[in-house]
C-alpha cells in the first residue's frame, strides 16, 4: 500500500503479505469436481488402457460417498477416523497460520519441527486428538506426518504459494531421504530382519504421490529414475510382492473398535499395490506433462540415455524396468497430440486429392510462416532431435499421422469415398508410419460387429508374403489372436493390454513386452503367415462405456489390427521404433471413432452385404459368362453344365465354412456333407483317363471363348494303376480341377510371332504351344497313396509371380481368391484335406520362352488313411 506524506516529495511504499490464494478464487469451483474433471481429462491424454483407467479410477475415488451404517466394524470405524484426522489436520493447520507468528520462522523450519510445533500449539476440535504428539517420523511415516502432508498438498493450502513453496522443499527432501534409506537397505534384503518393508514402501510411494502433485521434476530426473532401475534390478518390488502373498496366507485381522489403517489394508489390497507399481508411477508423470507438455522434451532425454547405453531391445535390462521404460515412452506422446490440436484448424481435407496429394498438403501447411515460426513447432522439433529424427517439415511418419488424424477428423461428411476406400486409406496410411524397410508390412484390420455366432468381419487383409487365413486365424488350439481382440487382461487385472508385438524364434512365436515371471510363448499358429514372416505387431481397437457409476470401468471391443513382416536376423531381438509406436497409440481413439461410424451401423452391414454377394459372383477366376456360354453351346453330353454345377456346390461349400460360425454350423458337418456327396462320384481312374484329359485340352485351347482359338500339340502320358487296390477320386471334382488347369495354361501360353525363332532341342522350329498331361502314383513323404497330375505347357516366363502362386496368392481381390480360379482349387485341397498343388517353371528354353508346371498331389479318396475321415 502507498501512504504519502505531507509534504508532496516524500513518500514510502510498505508492502503486507496478506497469504491470499494465488490467481484463482477457490471459491468459484468445487475442488473435487475441478479434480474429477483434471482426470477425466488426463485420462482421455493416456493412450494406454492401463493409464485410463488409473486416472478414470482416480476420478472415482474423488465421487460423493456416504458411510453405510450396516458395514463392519473395521470398515465403518476406519472411515471414521480417517476423516475425522483430516478434519482436526485443516482445524489445527488453519488455526496455526491464524496466530501472529514471524514469517521467517515458518520459511527456514523443517517438516519434522515444524509438525511438532503444529500439535503442541493447536487444539483438536474433537473431545480427544487423533493427531497425537511425540517424536513422529523417527522409522516411517506416522498417521500424524502423513495426514498433514497430503493436506497440505491439496486445495486450498496448495494456493497459497509460501506454503506450496515450503511443502515443495520438504516432500522433496523427505522423498530423497526415503530414496537413500531404501538404498541403502537394499543390500541386505531378504535377510533377517528385513530392510525393505511394506511400510518403508508405502511411505516411498506417497512420497511420489505428493512430489507428483506438486509438479516436481525430481521424478523424471535421471537419478530418481536409475533409483527406480536399482529397485527392479534387486527384484525387491518381487520378493516384497510375494512376501504380502505369503502373508496373506496367515492374515486373520481381530476386530476391535480401534482400527487403524494398518490393520484395515489387507494383505491381498498390498500385494496389488506393489505389483500396480509401474502404472502409479507412469500416472505420476502423466500428471507432469499434463501441467507442462514441455516437460516431455525432459523426460524424452532421459528415456533416451538408456537406449544410448543398451539400445532398445529385449532384456536390455532387468525385464521389469525394460517395460518401465517402455510404457513412459509409449506414454510421451502429449507434444505430438498438442501440436496437432493447434495445426487441427489449419489443415484442409479435400476427397478429390489422391493420398500423396493430400501428403503434400500436410507439407504446405507445415512450411506456413504462422506454422514454422510458432513455439509449439519449435518445441516439437526440439522433441524429435533427441531421437534424431527428422524435423517437422521432413518426418514422413509424421506427416501421415497428421494425415490420418485430418482424415479421421472430417471424413464422416464425405460422400465421395466407400467406406472399403475409406477403410483402405486408414491403412495405407497405418502402414507408411510403421514401415521402416524397404518392404512393405503386411496388414489386417479385423472388426469386431454386433451378430449371433460370429462377429468378426476382415475389414483389410492383404500383404506381399501371403495374408492371414481368415478360416483358421483362430482356433480351439490357437486363441490368441481373438483373445487379444476380445481382451486380455494386463498385470493390473483391471485393464486389457493395447499393444502387444511378438518375435518367432525356433517355430514358436514370443511375446517381447513379457516379463520374467510371465511365460513368453502364446497361442499363436506357429504358420499363421508365410515362413519368412518372424514379427507380429498387434494394435487393439477399443471403446468405454458410457459414463456412469456401474460401468465406468467397463470397455468394449471394436477390433484389431496387426502389422507382420520380416525382421532380419541381426536385428531379431529389436523392438520396433517407439517413435513409430506412438503414432499407433495415438491415433487408437480417432480410429475408434471412425470403427463406431461406420463399422456400428447399417453402412457397415451393406459393405458385408456386397462382399458376400461379390465373393459368390465370382463364378471362376476365368468368367461367369464365358462358362455358362460353354456349358449352352454344348451339343454332346453335359461336360460343362456338370462343371459348372460343382464349381457352384465347392464354391458354396467353402464360403459355408469360412462363415460357418456367423450361420451357426459346425466345420466339421460342412466337410462330412462335402464328403458324403462326392463320395457317390468317386470312381477308379485308369491310364485311359490321360486320353480323356487330352481330348479336354485339345477342345479348351479351340474354344474362341477362352482366349480365342489357337492350335495346341497336346502329349499325354500315364501309369498309375497298380494290382490290387485303384486309385479313386470323384471324377466331378477332377474334372473341375482340370478344367481350371487347361484354362490356365491357355491364357499363359506363348503367342507366337513370325520373328520369334524358336527351337525344339532336335532343331525343328516350335510353330505352336505344347502341353504335356504327366499322370503318376506314388506315396507321399507322409506315406499316403497319392495320383501326381502334372500339367506342363510352354509360354513366358512369369518370374517373380511364382512367388504369389506358390505363397497362395493367387490375385490381389479382396475375398475372390479362396472362390475363384486356382485359389477355388486350392482352397477346397486344403479345406477338405484332398491334396495340395504346386507350381514350377524350369529354366527357360530360350529367352522368355520357357515350360510352367502345375502339379497336383491328390490322395486317394479310398486309401487306408482316409477312410475314417470320409466315413
Amino acid at each position: 500500500m502507498l501512504r504519502k506524506l505531507p509534504r508532496a516529495a516524500d513518500s514510502y511504499f510498505t508492502y503486507a503479505n496478506l497469504f491470499l490464494p494465488s490467481l484463482k478464487d477457490v471459491d468459484q469451483e468445487c475442488p473435487l469436481c475441478r479434480e474429477q474433471e483434471r482426470y477425466h481429462k488426463l485420462s482421455e491424454n493416456s493412450f494406454l488402457d492401463k493409464l485410463k483407467v488409473h486416472f478414470i479410477q482416480q476420478a472415482q475415488k474423488l465421487c460423493i460417498r456416504s458411510l453405510n451404517a450396516d458395514i463392519g466394524a473395521e470398515e465403518g470405524q476406519f472411515h471414521l477416523i480417517k476423516y475425522q484426522r483430516k478434519i482436526e489436520g485443516i482445524h489445527r493447520i488453519y488455526e496455526w497460520f491464524s496466530q501472529l507468528r514471524d514469517n521467517d520462522e515458518f520459511k527456514h523450519i523443517q517438516f519434522y519441527p515444524w509438525l511438532k510445533l503444529l500439535l503442541n500449539e493447536t487444539k483438536s476440535p474433537f473431545n480427544r486428538d487423533l493427531l497425537l504428539t511425540g517424536e513422529p517420523g523417527k522409522s516411517e511415516f506416522s498417521f500424524e506426518s502423513s495426514t498433514i502432508l497430503k493436506l497440505l498438498t491439496q486445495s486450498p493450502f496448495i494456493s497459497y504459494r509460501p506454503i506450496k513453496g515450503k511443502i515443495f522443499e520438504w516432500v522433496l527432501e523427505l522423498l530423497i531421504t526415503q530414496c537413500d534409506k531404501i538404498r541403502k537397505g537394499l543390500s541386505g534384503y531378504n535377510k533377517i530382519p528385513p530392510y525393505f518393508t511394506y511400510s518403508s514402501f508405502r511411505d516411498f510411494k506417497f512420497l511420489v504421490r505428493r512430489a507428483g502433485l506438486l509438479n516436481a521434476n525430481y521424478l523424471i530426473n535421471i537419478d530418481f529414475i536409475d533409483f527406480l532401475r536399482l529397485i527392479f534390478n534387486e527384484h525387491a518390488l518381487d520378493l516384497l510382492e510375494a512376501d504380502c502373498k505369503s502373508e496373506a496366507k496367515n492374515y486373520s485381522p481381530q476386530r476391535h473398535i480401534h482400527i487403524d489403517e494398518q490393520s484395515i489394508e489387507t494383505q491381498d489390497h498390498k500385494s496389488k499395490n506393489v505389483k500396480n507399481f509401474n502404472v502409479f508411477f507412469v500416472g505420476q508423470v502423466k500428471e507432469l506433462l499434463f501441467m507442462n507438455e514441455a516437460k516431455s522434451i525432459h523426460l524424452e532425454e532421459v528415456l533416451s540415455v538408456y537406449e544410448k547405453s543398451a539400445p532398445y531391445i529385449l532384456n536390455s535390462f532387468s525385464n521389469q524396468f525394460s517395460q518401465l521404460i517402455r510404457v513412459l515412452n509409449e506414454e510421451n506422446g502429449i507434444l505430438i497430440s498438442k501440436f496437432w490440436e493447434f495445426i487441427e484448424g489449419d489443415m484442409v481435407y479435400s476427397t478429390h486429392l489422391s493420398a500423396n496429394d493430400q501428403i503434400k498438403q500436410v507439407k504446405a501447411t507445415l512450411k506456413r510462416s504462422s506454422i514454422s515460426q510458432h513455439y509449439r513447432y519449435k518445441t516439437l522439433s526440439k522433441f524429435f532431435e533427441i531421437r534424431k529424427q527428422s524435423d517437422p517439415a521432413t518426418n514422413v511418419q509424421f506427416h501421415n499421422y497428421l494425415c490420418l488424424m485430418n482424415f479421421l477428423l472430417k471424413e464422416k461428411t464425405d460422400e465421395h469415398w466407400t467406406l472399403y476406400e475409406k477403410t483402405a486409406f486408414v491403412i495405407n496410411r497405418l502402414r507408411n508410419i510403421i514401415k521402416d524397410r524397404p518392404e512393405k508390412p503386411g496388414m489386417f484390420f479385423v472388426i469386431k460387429y454386433v451378430t449371433v455366432n460370429n462377429p468378426y468381419f476382415f475389414a483389410y487383409n492383404d500383404n506381399q508374403s501371403g495374408s492371414l487365413n481368415e478360416r483358421t486365424w483362430y482356433t480351439d488350439k490357437y486363441t490368441y489372436l481373438k483373445d487379444f481382440m476380445e481382451g486380455i487382461k494386463d498385470k493390473t487385472y483391471q485393464s486389457c493390454l493395447s499393444i502387444v508385438e511378438f518375435q518367432k524364434v525356433n517355430g514358436t512365436w514370443k511375446d517381447m513386452y513379457s516379463i520374467e515371471s510371465d511365460p513368453s510363448e502364446v497361442t499363436l499358429d506357429p504358420n499363421l503367415f508365410a515362413e519368412n514372416i518372424n514379427r507380429l505387431l498387434l494394435l487393439r481397437i477399443n471403446k468405454r462405456r458410457p459414463d456412469n457409476d456401474n460401468s465406468i470401468n467397463q470397455e468394449m471391443p471394436q477390433g484389431m489390427i496387426g502389422f507382420f513382416f520380416e525382421r532380419p536376423v541381426a536385428d531379431a531381438d529389436q523392438l520396433t521404433e517407439i517413435s513409430r509406436l506412438r503414432y499407433l497409440l495415438l491415433l487408437r481413439a480417432s480410429i475408434s471413432t471412425f470403427v463406431q461410424n461406420h463399422h456400428e451401423n447399417n453402412e457397415f452391414r451393406d459393405w458385408i452385404e456386397a462382399n458376400n454377394k461379390q465373393k459368390t459372383a465370382l463364378l471362376t477366376g476365368h468368367g461367369r459368362e464365358m462358362l455358362i456360354n460353354l456349358a449352352r453351346k454344348e451339343k454332346e453330353g453335359d461336360t460343362y453344365k456338370d462343371i459348372v454345377h460343382t464349381i457352384l456346390l465347392v464354391q458354396r461349400f467353402i464360403l459355408d465354412l469360412t462363415d460357418a460360425q456367423m450361420a451357426g454350423l459346425s466345420p466339421t458337418a460342412i466337410i462330412f456333407v462335402f464328403k458324403g456327396i462326392f463320395n457317390a462320384v468317386a470312381i477308379p481312374i485308369y491310364n485311359s483317363y490321360a486320353d480323356t484329359l487330352k481330348t479336354r485340352c485339345d477342345a479348351i485351347f479351340d474354344f474362341d471363348e477362352i482366349e480365342n482359338k489357337d492350335p495346341v500339340n497336346v502329349y499325354p502320358e500315364a501309369d498309375i494303376e497298380r494290382e490290387g487296390e485303384q486309385f479313386h477320386f470323384p471324377l466331378d471334382l477332377l474334372e473341375m480341377i482340370c478344367f481350371e488347369l487347361f484354362v490356365n495354361a491357355k491364357k499363359n501360353r506363348w503367342i507366337f510371332t513370325p520373328d520369334d525363332n524358336l527351337f525344339k532341342p532336335d532343331g525343328r522350329p516350335y510353330v505352336c504351344n505344347k502341353v504335356d498331361i504327366i499322370l503318376k502314383r506314388q506315396d507321399n513323404k507322409d506315406g499316403e497313396d497319392c495320383l501326381l497330375l502334372t500339367i506342363r505347357n510352354t509360354g513366358p516366363a512369369i518370374g517373380r509371380e511364382l512367388d504369389d502362386l506358390k505363397n497362395n496368392r493367387y490375385h490381389n481381390v479382396k475375398g475372390a481368391n479362396q472362390v475363384a480360379g486356382i485359389g477355388l482349387i486350392s482352397q477346397m485341397l486344403e479345406d477338405f484335406k484332398l491334396g495340395e498343388l504346386f507350381f514350377n517353371e524350369p529354366p527357360p528354353v530360350q529367352g522368355q520362352f520357357t515350360f510352367f508346371e502345375a502339379t497336383l498331389e491328390l490322395y486317394n479318396w479310398h486309401g487306408t488313411q482316409r477312410k475314417d475321415y470320409i466315413g
